[in-house]
Parts: structure tokens; sequence; C-alpha cells
């Protein structure tokens, strides 16, 4: 099912002006965020990757630090014989992987009763041999006597001779240590001393990424730091499809083990490490907001009877306007999800209590060739589509829908694994709640952000200039002010635990004041100090014709989110206020030239942060704009053809608006777009305007 933004309530514009066209997202580089911390106005950037420390050593990250360094230390701890011994077995190890000889494969330390030295060994050879893993062994018939024994790291011909290599260890016991999280990550500070303050505190540092959603980010993070998700805090959840910049912070992390992460991540950078740790970590809602850099590409604008005008006058106009008078501050799209049906009717159902057709609905995939038959899916998207709409109409049992469907689905594994046991195929309820309780919630949160956008285009038709009667007005500063409405847009997409953060907010109610019919005639209030309610069982209600439009809307699918019920009170429906009208601060905007898709017009500091920059991020690129051309090809029904093998010179020049801004957290990028274009911001709606450019504006 396409969704266009009529879809979902948004409908109205604030301003007058002229629109024009403008292609966005055409390559992830052409769309930009960098989070804007609430301390600071200066938007996130990486100056260096490097960590550099206040404490014992001017830089200490891992690939600064001297092996010789590492060696003494070893040296003095088992001496410089069985340091030989260790130096021959990784060269011996790192020679048999290519050439498969058969060499010697582990070595024995002499024995150490001191505890803590034998912990000091180990550190030392994880830090000094990368392909060497250690552990402990005790003697079977004198448990005094540990001893320490130092290996290559199995591989898969390693594994084979396991066995063989046990019967060497006749006598011994071997005990292998399996690192705890708290160990493995406090390798570098056991080395450099300052260790619990490290181990106490939080070290603080910049994430660049393109083409990665923070939640992906994060987890890789974890999994290379062994240690928890939990323990990495962030501000705020980043668009995928776009080049973000974002503070993190880590608990119990040295800073130089995390410089160190750089050598293993793609299409990811770490910079800008705090030289010292601190107190207190990110929160999710602790960000003023975004700074955004767009290219909108093929720019063109026509008039009424067709005609082409001069892209910079219109444009100029259209920014003038948007920054003095605002934008409707909309829920995006992105709100409304991207499956088959949007989650906001999952949430109505979910409200009616028909669990049956909110599961059908959540289950349904999506295929877009309904809509592009000429489109070509992957053989296991096909798959997938097939053996979900098999089972929805009955043809396979939830089992034979489970074999056949692709492992990363895992929403619908919640579902069907439950419908798969016995005596459950109609224990609809319970499906639902098989979900996890986060992504249960954006149903039902959605389901208010649709009300919200009906609300707002609805009190918009009526007066755009000032507060009228029945009107909600911050008379004090409150959630929204601080940045933590709760909301999802581009660049900056919201978690339901935000959302709660918000909802705790007992005081909300009390910043919100209801205007009188004299507070109207004298307009006491202007547009801007209007805010619209996330409805909800705790929030106040609009009066007038507005608070008489939602009932009746609420009224019309069967729910009223105002009472307490056991499914509000379970998901904490409680509610929020959004302000109506948002600015964008410190606009700034350049139209630029172009000749082929894949050129780039705007670059950043992560391209030359990340090795093999050309390859890596052209060849991204490239791919999203010969996945667009072949879309627009597939739609027009015309053959389009690569760009490189047209000669240079006979390439048409094209514009590109590269339009900057700042936004509060919780405010739509698409939504700034939406009204300075004039254009839908649908997926669908932006494919049909590449498809109809042509020729170059007069810039």
């Amino acid at each position: 099912m396409v969704v266009f933004e009529e879809d979902v309530g948004i409908i109205s514009y604030v301003n007058p002006h002229e629109g024009f066209i403008g292609v966005v997202k055409q390559r992830y580089s052409d769309f930009i965020v960098r989070e804007v911390s609430l301390n600071t106005t200066r938007p996130c950037c990486i100056d260096s990757i490097e960590f550099v420390s206040t404490v014992n050593h001017d830089i200490i990250s891992k690939e600064h630090v001297s092996c010789d360094e590492y060696k003494l230390k070893l040296i003095e701890l088992i001496g410089e014989e069985n340091v030989e011994k260790l130096i021959l077995l990784q060269d011996n190890g790192l020679r048999q992987e290519n050439d498969e000889m058969s060499v010697e494969q582990q070595v024995i330390l002499p024995p150490e009763q001191d505890k803590s030295r034998r912990t000091q060994v180990h550190h030392v050879i994880r830090e000094l041999f990368s392909n060497l893993q250690s552990e402990m062994l005790i003697d079977t018939e004198s448990s005094s006597i540990k001893q320490i024994l130092v290996s290559r790291k199995a591989s898969n011909s390693d594994s084979r001779k396991r066995a063989s290599d046990d019967q060497v260890l006749s006598g011994k016991e071997r005990v292998r240590k399996h690192a705890r999280t708290e160990r493995d990550s406090d390798r570098f500070n056991r080395l450099f001393g300052d260790e619990q303050d490290w181990k106490n505190g939080y070290v603080h540092a910049v994430l660049a990424k393109v083409n990665v959603d923070t939640t992906d980010a994060i987890s890789r993070l974890s999994r290379l730091l062994h240690i928890g998700v939990k323990y990495i805090g962030h501000a705020g959840t980043k668009d995928k499809r776009a080049v973000t910049y974002q503070r993190i912070s880590v608990k119990g992390l040295h800073g130089a083990k995390l410089a160190a992460l750089n050598q293993h991540l793609r299409d990811m950078r770490i910079g800008n490490i705090d030289a010292s740790p601190s107190k207190k970590g990110l929160q999710l809602g602790q960000l003023y907001g975004n700074r955004f850099t767009i290219v909108l590409r093929h720019l063109a604008v026509q008039n009424e009877s067709g005609h082409e005008q001069c892209v910079s006058e219109v444009v100029s106009n259209a920014i003038q306007q948007v920054e003095a008078n605002g934008f409707v501050n909309y829920f995006g799209l992105q709100r409304f999800g991207a499956g088959a049906v949007p989650t906001h009717e999952v949430g109505i159902k979910v409200l009616q209590g028909d669990f049956k057709e909110a599961i059908r609905y959540i289950l349904t995939p999506l295929d877009p060739s309904i809509d592009n038959p000429e489109m070509v899916l992957y053989e296991e998207r096909k798959n997938t589509i097939f053996a979900l709409t098999s089972y929805l109409n009955g043809s396979i049992s939830a089992s034979e829908c489970l074999e056949k469907l692709q492992h990363s689905r895992n929403l619908e594994r919640y579902v069907l694994e439950h419908y798969s046991k016995d005596g459950r195929a109609n224990d609809h309820a319970t499906a639902f709640k098989c979900i996890p309780k986060n992504m249960r919630k954006m149903y039902l949160h959605s389901v208010q952000s649709y009300l919200w956008n009906r609300m707002a285009s609805f009190r918009l038709n009526q007066n755009r200039i000032s507060a009228q009667f029945g009107d909600l007005v911050f008379v004090e500063k409150c959630g929204i002010e601080n940045g933590t409405d709760s909301a999802v847009e581009d660049g900056v997409v919201d978690t339901e635990k935000e959302i709660e953060e918000i909802e705790k907010n007992d005081d909300l109610k009390h910043s919100v004041h209801v205007v009188t019919e004299e507070e109207e005639k004298k307009k006491v209030y202007g547009i801007e100090k209007v805010v619209l309610p996330m409805i909800g069982y705790g929030t106040e209600f609009p009066k007038g014709e507005l608070g008489v439009f939602v009932e009746n809307l609420m009224k019309e699918h069967g729910f009223d989110l105002r009472i307490k019920t056991s499914i509000t009170d379970e998901y904490g429906l409680k509610g929020s206020y959004r302000r109506l009208i948002a600015f964008p601060k410190n606009v700034e905007y350049e139209i630029k030239s172009y000749k082929t898709e894949d050129e780039k017009v705007v670059t950043t500091e992560l391209e030359t942060l990340l090795d093999s920059v050309e390859s890596k991020t052209n060849g991204m690129d490239k791919n999203c704009a010969e996945q667009e051309d072949n879309d627009r090809a597939l739609q027009t029904l015309e053959p389009i053809h690569s760009e490189s093998e047209i000669d240079d010179a006979k390439l048409e020049i094209k514009h590109a608006l590269v339009v900057s801004f700042t936004l509060k957290a919780a405010q739509y990028a698409t939504m700034f777009l939406r009204e300075l274009t004039k254009h839908d911001s649908s997926v669908a709606a932006q494919k049909l305007l590449q498809s109809k450019t042509h020729g170059a504006p007069r810039a």
C-alpha cells in the first residue's frame, strides 16, 4: 500500500509562496545530520579519531602504544626466554595458516602462584599478540601448582586438532576463564593506572556513520567491546539512509580502547573522544536538536502556465517565508511505518479490541511489485511474501510458514511461533503480546500522532494568525521547550522510551492554558504559541470547534484516548503536547550545478576518515543512484542509459539546492522541505517527481 501525506492527515501549509521541484535523498551523502547538544550550539563533527589522554600518557590509542612497552612488561613477568617462545609461536602460527606446516602450537609458562602477576600476564599477552590466547592450567595431583598455557586462537583446522593437543597435557586440567564483560573492558585500564576513574565513569565521543541506523551501530559496538548495549548511551536515534554524526557515551571503558575500534569499523568512525571520563552518560532526549544539510537535485520551477521561472528568485522567496513564519509541525510519514499497512491502522484495531485484524495487518507483507509489476524482487523477498500470504489465506499453517520465513523477520516470527503451539491458533490477544512491548507501544503512539496531524490540518483551516477560543497555549517552559517532545523525524527517529520520558512529566497539564473568548478578541497569543495534545488520559483537551472535531474523529473510530482503560493504562498513553508551528534556525542555502547523478554535491569529514573512501562511499551512493534509475525506468517504461557511457561534454548541466538548517529535537526535516517546496514528501511522490524532471532550469 502506497501511503501519501493526506492519508495521515498532512494537508495544510503555513506560507502562500510558490513551490519548486527538488528530489530528496538521491544519494546517502545528500542527507547529512549533525546532532546539536544541549550545552553547545556547535553541531557534532569529528576533528580527530585519536585518543589524547590527560592522565598518564599523551597518546595511548592502541595502535600508538609501542610494542616494546608491552614486551618489556612481559619480560619482567615471565622472562626474556619465554617471551621469545611466544613470539616464535605467533610467527609459526601465522606461517602455518599460509603454508599448512605442522609446528608447535602452544607454550606452557613456568608456574606462578601470585594471582595478580598471572592476571597481568593474561592482559599483556592479549594486547601484544593478536592471534594468541592464554588460559590457566592446574596440576591434577597438586592443585597449588598453577601455570599459564598460551596457544594460537582456534581456526577451523585448529579445532580439529584440539583433541590431540589435550593428550599432551596429561595430568593437567585445562581451566579456561571466559572473560567477563568487566574484565575484558578493563584491559587498557589496568595497564595505564587510571582504572578506577574510567571504570566508574563514562567516555564520551562522536559516532559518525553512513547508511547505518543507530540501533545497528550500537549493536556492532557492543559486540566488538564485549559489553551490553545498555552500557552505550545516545541522545537520539538517527536515520539510516544518511550521513549522521551524534554523541555517544560508554560506561566503564577507557578512551583508548574506544579509539582502537576504528580499525575494525566499516562505514563508521569514532572521534573527538573526551580526554577524561565523565560522571554521567548520555540518555535519550538529551539534545537540543539537529543541524541538517540536505541536497535537493533536479531543481526546477514551473508556473501554472508551464513556463520555467528563475530558480534562485523562487527559492530565495520560499526560504525567507518559511524562516520567518515556520512550517506545520506535522509527524512525518516515517512515524507511520514502511509496511503494507500503516502503523496507526494497526493501533486503531488494538484500541477497538480487534486483535485478530491487528495481527492480520502486522503479518501482511509489503509487496512493491503490486504497484510496479515490472519491479524485480530478490528471491528471498519473494519467498517471504509468498509464505505470509499463504498463511493469511489459510493455505499453510503457522509452523509451515515459519519454516519458509527468512530469519530476519523477527516481528512475524514472534506471532507465528505463538500460533504454532497447540491450541493457540485463535488466541490473537496473546499473540499480540508476544511482540516486544516497545514495538506494541509504537502502534498506539502512532494513533496519537495521526490524531495530532488531523487536528493540525483542521485548526490551520480556521485561523493562521493568532490563537482562538478553545486553543491550548504554553504559558511556561515545559517538555517541548527543552527538546524532549515525542516525535519521529528524518535523521532523528525517536524510540518509545523517549516518549515514556515525556509522559513521566506530571507538570505538563499545568503548563498549558485554554484561550478564552476575551483573549481571542485581544489577540493575546500568536499562532506560534498554540500547542495541540498528543491525546491521552492525562492531557488537557481543546475547546470549541477543534475539540468537537477530534472528539467526533475518535468516536468515528470507536475509541476515546481521554478515558483511562486497561489498554491505555497498560501502554501508558498519558499524552503530551506539541507545538503547532515549528521554526527552523540558521537557514543557509546555495544553488550548485552538477552533471551526473553519482556526482557529489557536498562532502563531509567522514569520507576522509573511512578507509578506501572512494570505493566505499561512492560505491554505495552509486548503487543508490542506480536503484533510483532502475525504479524510474520501471515506472516510465523507458530505458535509462548510464551517464558514464555518455561523453562528458554532451552531459546536460543540472542544478541542486543545498540547504542547511537547525531544528529542535522531534521536528521533521521532511516537513520543513515539504513547506519549502510545496510537494508531497512520500517516497512514491518523490519518485514521480524524479521521473518528470526534464532539462536544466535557469539559476
